[in-house]
């Protein structure tokens, strides 16, 4: 095929224009400017080959063709930036993906990596918030554009990484691993990546390091000699506890309580929680506990997620210091009650109405407090108290204990490696196990809810003598014996738990409270034959020989306001009050009425009927 001379004319114009445009670069300007015909910006041109884009003089251009065909370069920022690797942030529920990136100025200086989230990607603002003046895009939001397809251009071959955001177990490539602050238990190649900087809980962190489980755990066990035995007993049966919430959870019979760990300023009970979590990671005292009653709700909640099949310390619960801290305390408190009791989390809307996914709590929980908060029957109903008092713990043996401390994480991790060849078969195992115990325990007169957290703890106690057995620390004999004082431990514990249940029902508070008013005349009553004298306080209703008649709001306002009185609450409402009653047999209902109407003193008053027997006048 012949060439023209026209056609020779135009390819030599477009060589010599190709020429020319190697040896000029593009100024913030849009002007063209002697070239940096040097090449240190080589590599980085590689990272646009067949694009549209250069790096000339540690510019970003973009070169086009005007109509003619000529081309043209144009400065799309002051500097270049590239995509080194894609990072995807996996919590067990959301992923984030990120970008991490590198930069370079005109000088041939190199800006300092960052981490950009792809939602924030496009707008470029990060540039500037990142490397401060030295970035500079071109105005124009064409021209922003461009720059961020510039850039997302050198992402299209980057490395690719799942950085996982939680602890505890999860299934990957068909494979069980255990998360920990220092990567996974069960990742011999060491190819996961686990971190927990973000929400402040590096410190979950196990050793990576083979190590002499044997001894490790005879030293875990020494706590089961310190007292008082009930408070250690429940302590260590919930740490070897937490790791088996998943796998209880794959068998339908998740643990769905918290321990309260209760005791007054200078009882240790702080340096006692860091002592026990050290089985979980570093945590070489109270201060570095990782939650505490000066988070807000909603961060306690997240931790209550992330800290996946481990054990949460929320340090600290004290008497508030105004109604304001007071209210906010009281809602930390019900919130995880409730997380850890039911199991479930706190629905939430987007600002488009579409739901949020919930924070589900999915490991166990020891709180540190003063007193117990206050929260009610139900979120009460949820939690085992164990105490400590000043003197209980003996300083010469917490200073010994504290000295073996860094033997726990150790214990830990080869408890965890002892589990993962039987993780797909504990499932249906825990089940079965969990059934036979919880009729044992009911079988003792227990409460269902009380016999369920007995079983818990026993399968939790049970299964960490069973990997100390298995590695030499203790002996078949040893083993048994421990498990059969647990269980007595356990049984006696959820016996002071059914009372303390009993205590904080509604009902019992309710006439607890009328009958403390009455003896203190604050409110009285009136002899419904009317042959008695007026009282003193409040008049809050008549009685006659077999019940009292009570003006129901007015009886339940003075017992609010009692139990305000006293730095405490009552809550609920007038209907729920009756209904409990009512189911308990302690007031009189007809027909599923429990407020009827009595003529009394010649007028129909609505009242409740409460039984003589539950009151003295």
């Amino acid at each position: 095929m012949l060439v023209t001379d026209a056609q020779k004319k135009a390819a030599l114009k477009l060589l010599k224009q190709d020429e020319a445009m190697k040896k000029v670069t593009v100024g913030q300007d849009n002007k063209f400017h002697p070239a940096d015909t040097s090449d240190k910006f080589a590599e980085w041109n590689k990272l646009f080959f067949g694009t549209p884009y250069l790096v000339e003089n540690g510019r970003l251009v973009r070169v086009s063709e005007d109509r003619n065909g000529d081309k043209k370069k144009i400065c799309l920022a002051s500097f270049a930036a590239k995509i080194i690797k894609e990072v995807v942030r996996d919590n067990g529920q959301d992923e984030a993906t990120e970008f991490v990136i590198e930069g370079i100025t005109s000088s041939g200086r190199k800006l300092k990596r960052i981490h950009v989230p792809t939602s924030k990607f496009s707008s470029m603002i990060w540039a500037v918030d990142s490397w401060g003046a030295v970035a500079n895009p071109s105005p124009g939001s064409t021209m922003r554009d461009y720059l961020r397809h510039a850039i997302q251009c050198t992402g299209e071959s980057c490395q690719r990484e799942t950085i996982y955001g939680h602890l505890g177990w999860r299934k990957i490539g068909g494979k069980w691993f255990y998360l920990h602050g220092a990567g996974a238990v069960g990742d011999l190649d060491g190819k996961l990546s686990v971190d927990l900087t973000q929400d402040n809980l590096q410190q979950y962190a196990l050793p990576t390091a083979p190590g002499d489980y044997r001894s490790a755990v005879q030293a875990s066990l020494k706590l089961l000699t310190m007292q008082p035995l009930e408070t250690f007993y429940t302590l260590w049966a919930t740490v070897y506890l937490a790791p088996l919430c998943e796998l209880m959870r794959l068998g339908g019979c998740e643990p769905s309580f918290l321990i309260w760990l209760l005791g007054h300023s200078g009882a240790m009970k702080s340096s006692v929680a860091a002592l026990i979590l050290n089985h979980f990671g570093v945590f070489p005292d109270k201060l570095a506990l990782p939650a505490n009653f000066k988070d807000t709700a909603n961060i306690l909640e997240r931790k209550t997620f992330l800290v996946k099949d481990s054990l949460l310390v929320v340090d600290d619960f004290h008497p508030p210091t105004n109604r304001k801290e007071e209210d906010r305390m009281r809602e930390s408190v019900q919130r995880l009650s409730r997380g850890y009791g039911d199991r479930h989390g706190r629905s939430r809307m987007n600002s488009d109405t579409t739901t949020k996914k919930a924070y589900v709590a999915r490991g166990m929980c020891l709180v540190t407090g003063e007193d117990l908060g206050n929260i009610g029957e139900s979120a009460g109903a949820r939690q085992i108290v164990v105490e400590l008092k000043k003197g209980d713990i003996d300083s010469g043996t917490m200073t010994a204990r504290q000295g073996e401390a860094r033997c726990y994480s150790l214990a830990m991790k080869g408890y965890l490696e002892w589990l993962i060849p039987q993780l797909d078969k504990l499932p249906k195992q825990f089940k079965e196990d969990f059934i036979a115990l919880r009729q044992q325990a009911a079988d003792d007169s227990q409460h269902a809810r009380v016999a369920e957290e007995i079983s818990w703890l026993y399968m939790g106690f049970c299964t960490g003598l069973e990997f100390a057995e298995q590695v030499g620390a203790l002996d078949l004999k040893e083993k048994e014996a421990l498990c059969r004082q647990a269980w007595n431990i356990f049984t006696e514990l959820g016996n002071k738990q059914a009372a303390k249940t009993r205590e904080e029902k509604i009902t019992t508070r309710f006439v607890s409270a009328l009958q403390e008013l009455l003896d203190s005349k604050t409110v009285w009553v009136k002899n419904i034959r009317g042959n008695s004298t007026e009282g003193n306080g409040q008049f809050i209703g008549w009685f006659d020989d077999k019940f009292y008649y009570l003006i129901t709001g007015t009886a339940l306002s003075a017992v609010v306001k009692h139990y305000q009185s006293q730095g405490g609450f009552f809550t609920t409402t007038t209907a729920t009050l009756l209904k409990r009653l009512a189911q308990e047999e302690m007031i009189h209902s007809e027909n599923g009425t429990a407020s009827m109407l009595k003529k009394i003193e010649g007028k129909a008053v609505r009242v409740m009927y409460l039984r003589k027997e539950f009151l003295k006048s």
